[in-house]
């Protein structure tokens, strides 16, 4: 997306490009619906059975572990630096007097990265146990 988002600077402006990309959203939106589950359904279409755990009692058992806040932390400082490449980057390209197709480009690179290294890492957590997984990567 990030190629194009760029495209669509360069020829219409960041107003225009904005403008178009929240009117593909709106227009995706209907699109998501068939995936939704419904009421009472779980993974899979399965029912639920048994008391369910509620957003707020899994929020307070979650905060009250160590490897809660190991994964946390963890993922806070990989999203930090993603967030911080992405911010920077552009304008940084921009300043060595690159054209700004050269910072989109390689955030998409960047992106396209992380898709391959996530499916990856789903497909070794079935091998591999996670922890080990998680350590590694």
């Amino acid at each position: 997306m990030v190629p194009i988002v760029q495209a669509g600077i360069d020829l219409f402006g960041w107003q225009g490009a904005l403008w178009a990309m929240a009117a593909v959203s709106i227009l995706a939106m209907p699109l998501a619906l068939p995936l939704a589950d419904r009421p009472g359904e779980g993974q899979h279409g399965q029912k639920h059975e048994g008391r369910q755990e509620g957003a707020a009692r899994a929020l307070k058992g979650a905060l009250s572990t160590g490897h809660f806040w190991c994964l946390f932390f963890g993922f806070f400082v990989c999203g930090l630096h993603v967030s911080f490449l992405t911010v920077h980057l552009p304008g940084f390209v921009a300043s060595c007097g690159l054209h700004p197709s050269w910072g989109a480009n390689s955030i998409a690179i960047i992106g396209l990265f992380n898709i391959i290294g996530a499916a990856l890492s789903g497909e070794l957590s079935g091998r591999w146990r996670r922890r080990e997984l998680l350590v590694f990567i």
